[in-house]
């Protein structure tokens, strides 16, 4: 169970508590009531108002959470693999979902964590910009400048990059863009694949996989798509590790029944945290950010994350 789990479990048990706890006090005061002839009207008697007054608190009291607490209630997932195809350890970090929209408190917490980290390598898995997008490009800008890994900085592009793309100013900032493109490490023995956004997968798509796996020798692949979508598609089997975002996990989750939209091909079979299909192992990031357009910024049960990988080789520690 990742900490997320653990924290929705443990806000869904204490409002269950406190819900079972003021239905005990309603009982209880229609049974005295009804015991002793109380003819009070139901607005007036104090059971009532206790119950009404419980229930506002606990409805601000999530409305806080979501809106105010949570967005910027950055937390650091931890991760580890073995791999024997691993030379020697790897740490990666992977950021997804940044969303920005100005620079604030979640953008500096994202920033500690990972520094705190000291990854190898970082990976950036798409969707950058909110609003108009390129308004707030000096914001992600500055984000990017406050990252650093001696093994370089990947991004792949997401849906939100299909208009007004900062790809070319992430280039200039440092950043290698990997769109169908990979990159290789062979004396860690990784290799890292950048896939294209794209809903389905195409036969540009396919040819790049299969190009991908055929050059990969022996090492470890990543693959970095946006999409959960593409995870059990046979052209991936090849692939060690997959790491993607877009869902946001969610953004609001209900405890024991996880995200409420996922806005996946997939739906709720990989909506957030960790996953193995066949060799595989997959993570779903939950993002940094939050959805662009008419849907309220906020997160309930579904904090922010930084995500951080480190993947062995067999038969160490």
């Amino acid at each position: 169970m990742s900490g997320a789990e653990r924290f929705s479990l443990v806000i869904f048990v204490v409002l269950a508590g406190l819900f079972f706890f003021f239905e005990i006090i309603v009982l209880l005061g229609f049974l005295r009531n009804k015991a002793y002839g109380d003819k009070t009207p139901l607005r007036k008697r104090k059971w009532v108002r206790i119950t009404a007054a419980a229930a506002a608190f606990l409805a601000l009291a999530a409305i806080a959470d979501a809106f105010f607490i949570e967005p910027d209630w950055v937390v650091e997932e931890r991760l580890a693999f073995v791999s024997e195809k691993i030379k020697s350890s790897v740490r990666i970090v992977q950021i997804s979902d940044l969303h920005m929209e100005g620079f604030g408190k979640r953008h500096e917490k994202a920033l500690n964590i990972t520094r705190a980290a000291k990854p190898d390598i970082i990976v950036l898995t798409g969707d950058y910009l909110n609003g108009n997008r390129m308004e707030y490009l000096p914001d992600l800008l500055k984000f990017v400048k406050g990252l650093d890994a001696p093994r370089g900085i990947y991004a792949i592009e997401g849906n939100f990059e299909f208009s007004q793309n900062p790809a070319e100013a992430l280039r200039k900032a440092g950043v290698v863009m990997l769109c169908n493109d990979s990159v290789r490490f062979d004396d860690i023995g990784l290799n890292i694949a950048g896939l294209r956004c794209t809903w389905d997968l195409r036969d540009q798509d396919i040819k790049f996989l299969r190009e991908t796996e055929e050059a990969g020798g022996h090492n470890c692949s990543i693959i970095l798509s946006h999409y959960p979508n593409h995870i059990e598609e046979p052209e991936l089997s090849f692939a060690d590790i997959y790491l993607c975002g877009h869902t946001h996990g969610g953004q609001v989750r209900v405890p024991l029944w996880g995200a409420v939209v996922t806005l996946s091909k997939l739906g709720k079979k990989y909506e957030c945290g960790h996953y193995e299909y066949g060799d595989m192992e997959i993570y779903v990031n939950r993002g940094i950010g939050m959805e662009d357009g008419a849907i309220p910024r906020v997160r309930f049960l579904c904090r922010p994350e930084v995500t951080v990988i480190n993947i062995s080789p067999s038969g160490t520690k």
